[in-house]
């Protein structure tokens, strides 16, 4: 929430602002973005290596790797097209809002999935690992 909240910062001020005053305080966002970024890098190492079986590793690390590239291309491409419509400065803040959307209706998806008591799970979330591996 660190990083959209961030881009939301930049997004805005840049779009409402053209003075050189307000460079300082784009730089200090992107820092706080790089910031959160590489806590999650961390977060996520430890967590595959803490959580998980050897041999489900290379899946899941694979499958987040994959669809990670996937989602990042497809933006990539949504980006260059929405640049040729409008000046980066509002696509910079069209992109944080949408990123914030998105992660609101995540999160809230993921509300009763996530954090559970092993009891708590569905009998579906639970055999899925069995599943792939037939």
């Amino acid at each position: 929430m660190m990083y959209i909240g961030s881009c939301i910062v930049v997004g805005t001020l840049s779009s409402l602002f053209n003075d050189n005053w307000i460079i300082p305080i784009i730089l200090i966002a992107y820092a706080i973005c790089k910031i959160a970024t590489s806590i999650w890098y961390i977060l996520e190492a430890k967590y595959l290596k803490n959580f998980t079986k050897e041999e489900e590793r290379n899946k899941i690390t694979f499958a987040y790797e994959f669809i990670g590239a996937i989602a990042a291309s497809t933006f990539s491409i949504l980006a260059g097209l929405l640049l040729k419509v409008i000046d980066i400065r509002h696509a910079y803040l069209i992109a944080a809002l949408l990123g914030f959307a998105s992660m609101v209706v995540v999160l809230d998806y993921m509300k009763t999935r996530f954090g559970l008591k092993p009891e708590e799970y569905s009998k579906e979330d639970i055999e899925f690992t069995s599943e792939v591996t037939k």
